[in-house]
This record gives structure tokens, C-alpha cells and sequence, in this order.
């Protein structure tokens, strides 16, 4: 936002959040110009530019067996109740139910949810576990959650996309922004890819 705002100092630009239920944070509806998002969900139409990929880790409750753990692995969480944002894209969903892993077979158990402060309180209460970004560790800490690394799960891409087809030249210099912020920020960018840092 700040590499932005210094190209263009009267240039107004509006912030919007948006919930699980669009992960295309408003462009698939056409309520946003560019957004920050989060794959893999359904990206027809959409122009991805990728930033990082983080890994993904579990949030189980402080009781459960496993919150000993530092690390678990896709066949661990199959037969655990699993919370999930709840959202039409089934793209999105897929992967944070890892469908993937279960061939011909669903969930034992979904529970959706509304919000990540509704999830976290699904999972301290013992009623599912979450699969979800390792930053929900620092931004998202709840006291009756632990977060345990996935070892075998793919990480999940955040980019900076755009209705494709667009011609604001206002949206392509705020996605060439993110990207050389993206190139000049590699501390940054390795702390959050989980790469060890250098000694």
C-alpha cells in the first residue's frame, strides 16, 4: 500500500474486507478493482500475479491427542472433524477439507463456519479441527488452540489479482507494486515461506 500511495499521493484507495464466503474478495461480484487473494479458489476471469506460498498447519484443540505435536501429516487429520469458512467455491473448499487426499471419499465430518474468530472457537471446544495458513499461529493465537505443521500438504499461494481484460492502468501499477515490494522484501518473504533463516 505504501509503494502505491508514493506513485500516486492523490490516488484514494478504499480497503474492503471480505469473509469466507467469497474468496475472491469482491471480484467475482465486480465490487472490487484488485484484490489479495488466496489459492487455490476458483479464479475464472481473474488475472493472478503470486506473491508467496505458505505452508499450511492444523489447528487442533489444547486437549486433543495430537496437540503434543510439532508436526503431523495429511493421513493424521482424514478421520478428524474438520471446520471450514462456509463458501459456495468448491475449489476452495477442496482443498481445506483435503478432498484431495480422499479419493471417492468425503469428510467424516463438516463443520462450517463464519469467520476465523467463529473457527478458532469450534476448535478449542474440541469440535473440529482447522486446517488452515501457518500465519493463523501469530495473527490468529487462541489459548485452548495449537497450531501443528502439515507436512505433506501443499502451502497455499497469496497473490494480487484483477478482473481479466481490464485496462486501468490505476489496478496494473498497483499489481507492479506488490510485486516489487514481493522482490525487495526476501527476509520477509522467507520468514513466511517457512525457510530457515540464515545463521
Amino acid at each position: 500500500m505504501a509503494e502505491f500511495a508514493g506513485r500516486h499521493p492523490d490516488t484514494r484507495v478504499e480497503l474492503h474486507e471480505f469473509g469466507f464466503p467469497d474468496p475472491s474478495a469482491g471480484l467475482a461480484g465486480g465490487s472490487t478493482d484488485v484484490a489479495f487473494i488466496r489459492l487455490p479458489s476458483a479464479t475464472h476471469g481473474l488475472a493472478i500475479t503470486p506473491l508467496f506460498t505458505e505452508p499450511c498447519v492444523v489447528g487442533v484443540s489444547a486437549a486433543h491427542p495430537m496437540s503434543r505435536r510439532e508436526r503431523v501429516r495429511v493421513a493424521d487429520l482424514l478421520d478428524e472433524p474438520i471446520a471450514i469458512g462456509r463458501t459456495d467455491d468448491g475449489v476452495w473448499r477442496d482443498f481445506w477439507t483435503l478432498a484431495g487426499h480422499r479419493p471417492g471419499k468425503r469428510a467424516r465430518t463438516v463443520v462450517e463456519t463464519h469467520s476465523q474468530s467463529e473457527e478458532g472457537e469450534v476448535v478449542a471446544a474440541g469440535m473440529a479441527c482447522s486446517v488452515t495458513p501457518a500465519a493463523a499461529r501469530r495473527y490468529s493465537p487462541h489459548p485452548g488452540v495449537r497450531f501443528i505443521t502439515i507436512g505433506d500438504h501443499p502451502g497455499s499461494v497469496v497473490a494480487v489479482a484483477h478482473r481479466s481484460g481490464g485496462t486501468n492502468p490505476l489496478v496494473a501499477s498497483f499489481v507492479d507494486s506488490a510485486v516489487v515490494v514481493r522482490d525487495r522484501e526476501t527476509q520477509i518473504l522467507r520468514t513466511i515461506e517457512g525457510a530457515p533463516e540464515a545463521g
